[in-house]
Order: C-alpha cells, then sequence, then structure tokens
C-alpha cells in the first residue's frame, strides 16, 4: 500500500522512517494513516475552494475537534500508565508476600479466569 502512486508522502516517509526505527507496523494501521491523509486531502481541496471566512471557521472547529482528540489520548495514556504501575506494584506485593510460593501461584493463576480472580478478591 505504502508504495502505491496515490499514497500522500508524508505518510510513506512516516512509514518508513517507524520501520528503519526498527518498529513493527500493522499493514492495517498503514491503511488507516493512508486513507485519513488522503481524507485530509481532499478534504483540504474542498476548504480552499470556500470564501475566506468559511475556510477560517472551518479550520478553526477543526482544530477544536484535534485538541479535544489530543486530550482524550492524553487522558487514555494517564490512565493506562497508571494502571501499569498499580499491576507493577500489585506483582511486587506479591513476589513479597509469597517468595518461593510465587512460581505455583503463577501456575494457577494461569490456569484461573483472570475476572474471577479479581472478583473473588474484591469480594463479589
Amino acid at each position: 500500500m505504502c508504495k502505491a502512486p496515490s499514497t500522500p508522502e508524508p505518510i510513506r516517509q512516516q512509514v518508513i522512517e517507524r520501520l528503519e526505527a526498527g518498529e513493527r507496523i500493522n499493514p492495517l494501521e498503514v491503511r488507516d494513516l493512508v486513507k485519513e491523509a488522503r481524507e485530509r486531502e481532499r478534504s483540504e481541496r474542498q476548504v480552499a475552494k470556500l470564501p475566506k471566512r468559511q475556510q477560517r471557521d472551518r479550520r478553526n472547529a477543526t482544530e477544536r475537534r484535534a485538541q479535544a482528540e489530543r486530550a482524550r489520548v492524553e487522558e487514555h495514556e494517564r490512565r493506562r500508565s497508571a494502571e501499569r504501575e498499580a499491576a507493577m506494584e500489585a506483582a511486587a506485593m506479591l513476589e513479597k508476600a509469597l517468595g518461593d510460593d510465587l512460581s505455583a501461584f503463577v501456575a494457577k493463576l494461569r490456569q484461573a479466569s483472570i475476572l474471577d480472580f479479581r472478583d473473588y478478591l474484591l469480594g463479589k
């Protein structure tokens, strides 16, 4: 998909840079990046045909949506980071409390449903 002549150059460069950095990229992600870039280009061409005031209004609305999306992504990343940190702390507590029994505990945990385990611990 990246080799297609219709692929926007910035997307092609972005994918190449990520691959050169050793990142594995899902082909569906590349497809989505290309699709979004094409839609953006199409929208920009349509906006260019509008009167200046409408162009400004459209840019402002687009920027507000982009800011809201960035805020959502940042909040999601903050939550995920807190979840990971809590998981690491809980694992360290288990490791300290169980000592030599940790491997047996992990083996049982692999056999159990993690949701059932969580519910049991929470008393549900």
